[in-house]
């Protein structure tokens, strides 16, 4: 953790424990999708919710990059800067991608991949159709440099 102190908290569940029973770590009932109920130790309920916290800090952080390699594309749409905007999709959601898994795994909820997957092959047409349009825009400068090659090879070989 970057220097800040961890404060733990109870857990916002509803339990029957007293505050000694919660202290001296005994297990409390919580309720789950794929069983009636689950035994787990306050200790765990609170790890849960400190991961979640920094599972979400770090989308949100990652979100930031995002959207700010997508104003930096915007400002200068370069293929540079096309391909740091692509790779912050990219990570992104390979992100929300293992983070479903977790909560799958560890929660026992069933994540709706089927949307995850529809969204991301949306994402793809949509870059693809914006790299088509950097490279159509782009198509006059490319020709413009291929020009100025040709021009400085010809005058290269003269010279030789």
């Amino acid at each position: 953790m970057r220097g800040d102190t961890l404060r733990i908290e109870p857990s916002k569940n509803e339990s029957t424990e007293s505050p000694k029973a919660a202290k001296l770590g005994k297990t409390k009932k919580r309720k789950n999708l794929k069983h009636s109920s689950l035994e787990t130790n306050s200790f765990l309920d609170v790890l849960y919710d400190v991961t979640a916290e920094e599972a979400r800090e770090m989308a949100e952080e990652m979100l930031g990059d995002l959207i700010n390699a997508g104003n930096e594309f915007a400002r200068s749409p370069t293929e540079k800067n096309l391909k740091k905007y692509k790779e912050n999709i990219k990570k992104f959601l390979q992100f929300i991608e293992r983070g479903l898994y977790k909560i799958e795994e560890n929660i026992g909820l069933t994540p709706d991949y089927k949307h995850l997957h529809m969204v991301a092959k949306l994402v793809d047409q949509k870059l693809l159709d914006l790299s088509e349009l950097v490279f159509k825009s782009e198509k006059k400068t490319i020709e413009l440099v291929s020009k100025i090659s040709e021009i400085n090879g010809l005058l290269i070989d003269l010279y030789r």
